[in-house]
C-alpha cells in the first residue's frame, strides 16, 4: 500500500540551553528526552520542522547542542530561528544550526517540491522581533511571491539543500 499523505513532525521552543531545573520546572524535556524524540520523529515523519526557538539565548554553546540533537535526524529538518535564537549573532546561529545540524534554515525564502507526485511549500520567517524600522509589508511580499511559485507551473526543486 502506497503511503497517501506527507507526515509532519513539527516542534517548536525547545529553548535548549535553559537550565535542567527549568525545563523540568515548565514540563521541557531534556537533552536526552529530545535526542529520542528526534530519533522517533525520522522513524514516523517524512520531515521535521522547527518553528523558532532551538534556544534560550542564542549563544553558541546552546546552538550547538540543538545541532547534534537535529544532527542524528535520519529524514529532512527544516527550521526558522526563533527572537531567542538570533539574540546574539543571527549568522552564528544559521551557520552553526545549517552546517553542524544539518537543517535547512528559511529566511524569508521558501521551497517547493513534489511529495507522491502532489506539489509541497513550505515558506518561512526568522523571528520577529518588532523595531522601529520593520514592518510586515516585506514578509507579505515573500509570502505572496511564495504563494504564486508554489501555484504555478513550475516546480523549483531544493532536494540539494536539504541534507537527508
Amino acid at each position: 500500500m502506497t503511503q497517501e499523505v506527507l507526515r509532519i513532525a513539527a516542534i517548536s521552543d525547545t529553548h535548549f540551553g535553559a537550565s535542567e531545573s527549568r525545563h523540568r520546572r515548565n514540563g521541557i524535556l531534556t537533552y536526552n528526552e529530545y535526542r529520542s524524540n528526534v530519533k522517533k520523529m525520522s522513524q514516523e515523519a517524512d520531515v521535521i520542522i522547527h518553528c523558532g526557538d532551538f534556544t534560550d539565548q542564542g549563544d553558541k554553546e546552546s546552538l550547538k547542542i540543538a545541532a547534534s540533537i537535529f544532527s542524528d535526524a535520519t529524514k529532512p529538518v527544516l527550521g526558522v530561528l526563533g527572537n531567542h535564537d538570533i539574540r546574539q549573532d543571527f549568522e552564528m546561529a544559521t551557520e552553526i544550526l545549517s552546517e553542524e545540524g544539518g537543517i535547512t534554515l528559511f529566511d524569508g525564502n521558501w521551497m517547493v517540491d513534489t511529495y507522491q507526485d502532489q506539489r509541497v511549500g513550505f515558506i518561512g520567517m526568522p523571528g520577529f522581533q518588532p523595531r522601529k524600522d520593520h514592518h510586515l509589508d516585506k514578509e507579505l511580499q515573500i509570502s505572496q511571491q511564495a504563494y504564486n511559485e508554489m501555484s504555478g507551473q513550475q516546480t523549483t526543486r531544493f532536494r540539494q539543500e536539504i541534507r537527508r
